[in-house]
């Protein structure tokens, strides 16, 4: 059995195989959990998981939209109503 063991994510990871990884693999397999932890870090400014977390997300505008919106919709009334969300994206719900 071999091992290949690097660290990522705040962690080890440990990948056994039964024939040695060819370097390329294990650069690869490296790569894809550097890139997953620039993606889902909290600890990184930059990172897509810190903006959703962050006070810049636009998501609590969007939940108190749909909060306002959905209810109107779901007692049937089918007017147009058009809503200016902060993001600069207008919703318009029919």
């Amino acid at each position: 059995m071999f091992t290949h063991v690097f660290s990522t994510m705040g962690t080890v990871v440990s990948i056994q195989s039964l024939a040695p990884l060819r370097d390329e693999v294990a650069r690869g397999v490296e790569r894809v959990f550097a890139e997953y932890d620039h993606r889902f870090s909290l600890y990184r400014p930059d990172s897509e998981a810190s903006q959703i977390a962050g006070a810049n997300s636009p998501l609590p505008a969007l939940a108190r939209h749909f909060a306002v919106c959905m209810p109107n919709l779901l007692s049937g009334n089918s007017s147009q109503t058009e809503h200016s969300l902060p993001t600069g994206l207008t919703a318009c719900l029919i």
